[in-house]
């Protein structure tokens, strides 16, 4: 992805992006938009159920957007091994 975006390789962003996104982008996601949507629209459903929403969101978003369109590689990288790692870690 960075090399999609700056045309070079980058070892230190490389492994910057994951850590960002995982640690601060999708928590941030969660408490400033996805909670407040959840008690407004479906004060009902446990927090639990829309966590567990969020993150087959996050996974389709990233297996379909960032790895097709950003990095060029097939969506859901043609449902090897990968994808489904992917799906088990965006859960933990």
């Amino acid at each position: 992805m960075i090399q999609a975006f700056f045309g070079a390789p980058n070892e230190a962003g490389a492994q910057f992006v994951p850590y960002f996104a995982g640690m601060i982008a999708y928590p941030l996601g969660w408490l400033l938009i996805a909670e407040p949507l959840r008690a407004r629209i479906l004060p009902a459903m446990p927090w639990l159920v829309a966590a567990g929403l969020y993150g087959v969101g996050l996974w389709i978003f990233a297996m379909s957007f960032m790895a097709h369109l950003i990095a060029g590689q097939p969506a859901f990288p043609g449902f090897t091994g990968i994808t489904w790692v992917a799906m088990c870690c965006s859960h933990w």
